[in-house]
């Protein structure tokens, strides 16, 4: 009997080493490009917000997170086609057409964003009248004014840089940039030296809404990540602050249109 217990014993303690020496793999989609603070893959390795946010995570559930890369538009194929198990940013109304026959799981909304319009300051709250040009950036629609834009109200020129685009509007060859203002303002502050060159104008269309995790087949990643949130709530915090990804949103808010 007590040989047989030893057995019993030793077999339980190599079983509890190899599950804490194999944590399990999981792989996430996140959106490739530069676009600090929230995210950034220029150098070859995820950075910013979006990182420390799934290694917290990853380092509460002991999970093994491997990103993967992708291009926006590669990204939502590979979600509804089971190649990534989660991704990361994903909103409810990001490319609902395509999404209109799947299931997906969304957590609990994770951390606020704001895409608006950055204008000279000159230009500030001068309203839609004299808005006859808009910058975006490549593969990026501006949705709040898409109407205005199909009905030919507003001219769009598109930029692949970010920064590129910011210099269009500092040199007057477009009114205004739509983007997302932390990130505007990151650019201009950090990467630029320009800060307050350009000025977010919440008299022009804006959207304010948030960032998800999303899953198709793993919904139950998606409610462990919501306990992380629940549970972590003052690590999170930190980490928001931290990488200043909320600055000034809390003071903007939800938008509607002029009458």
């Amino acid at each position: 009997m007590s040989f047989f217990r030893s057995i019993v014993i030793a077999t339980l303690f190599f079983h509890a080493l190899q599950v804490h020496a194999d944590p399990e793999e999981v792989v996430i989609g996140v959106e490739a490009g530069a676009y600090y603070p929230h995210y950034d893959t220029s150098t070859g390795e995820y950075e910013g917000f979006g990182r420390a946010l799934l290694d917290a995570f990853a380092d509460h559930t002991e999970t093994k997170l491997v990103y993967k890369y992708q291009p926006l538009k590669r990204l939502v194929q590979s979600l509804l086609n089971g190649v990534i198990a989660i991704r990361y940013p994903d909103n409810p109304y990001w490319e609902s057409d395509l999404k209109s026959q799947y299931e997906i799981t969304y957590s609990n909304p994770i951390v606020s964003y704001v895409d608006g319009s950055v204008v000279k300051p000159a230009r500030l709250g001068k309203g839609l009248e004299s808005l006859k040009s808009l910058g975006t950036v490549a593969g990026f629609t501006a949705w709040p004014y898409f109407d205005l834009i199909r009905a030919g109200k507003i001219n769009v020129s598109q930029n692949n840089s970010r920064t590129g685009l910011l210099h269009q509007v500092i040199l007057g060859r477009v009114d205004a940039a739509y983007m997302s203002i932390v990130v505007a303002n990151y650019q201009l502050a950090f990467v630029m030296e320009q800060p307050g060159a350009l000025v977010f104008d919440p008299t022009l269309p804006y959207k304010k809404s948030h960032y998800y995790l999303s899953s198709i087949h793993r919904p139950d990643i998606v409610q462990r990540f919501n306990a992380f949130l629940r549970d972590e709530a003052g690590k999170i915090n930190e980490i928001k602050y931290r990488f200043r990804v909320e600055e000034g949103l809390d003071f903007i808010p939800d938008y509607r249109p002029p009458k």
